[in-house]
């Protein structure tokens, strides 16, 4: 599963909680001054195929998938359900969306469901966007292309400060690299605190 913590420096500001049955998603959307919101989810896609047994979160996810009556592979059933979730949150000049997590897939690939997902929701990678003409690291110990993303809205980009990746197991042991993303969201959402 996946989780989202805020501090409670921002908690205040929560408007909803997002969350998948599947445990794919979870975040919030944080309210701000006027009609300013932000909508921030932490997201997790099984990688293409798994034969590592029935604990997997991509066998688990299958096993579901079948109970609710579907027959859709789990990373189908994740592009389909990602793009019913953003179809409703509806972004605009006062709403952002940052969308982040381990999707196991090269946005780049010509048939990246995911890639051609964010393309229809004009959401940017924003370490290639803030970090262009270079090209973002391998982000899997054993991969060889970038599969950890953090997607935000146009709205956004003016309130983003700058963006990495630490080395592996920087932080905490890990077989992906450290993902990370400067954003003065308090200058987006505004200061003045909600009464």
């Amino acid at each position: 599963g996946t989780s989202l913590i805020t501090s409670a420096k921002i908690s205040s500001r929560i408007k909803t909680h997002h969350s998948d049955n599947l445990g794919r998603w979870s975040g919030v959307t944080l309210q701000g001054r006027g009609q300013k919101k932000i909508t921030i989810l932490q997201c997790y896609q099984v990688p293409q195929q798994s034969t590592s047994g029935t604990a997997t979160a991509h066998s688990q996810q299958t096993s579901i998938l079948r109970q609710q009556g579907s027959f859709l592979k789990p990373r189908e059933a994740f592009v389909t359900d990602l793009n019913t979730l953003l179809n409703t949150l509806q972004p605009t000049i006062n709403h952002g969306i940052l969308l982040m997590g381990d999707f196991n897939d090269d946005v780049l690939r010509l048939n990246s469901k995911l890639g051609q997902l964010m393309d229809r929701h004009r959401l940017l990678d924003v370490h290639r966007y803030d970090n262009f003409p270079e090209t973002p690291p391998a982000t899997y110990i054993r991969g060889t292309k970038q599969v950890d993303y953090m997607f935000v809205t146009t709205n956004l980009l003016p309130y983003v400060v700058q963006s990495g990746f630490d080395a592996f197991g920087t932080f905490i042991p890990s077989d992906h690299r450290g993902v990370w993303l400067d954003l003065k969201l308090q200058d987006y959402l505004g200061n003045d605190l909600i009464v």
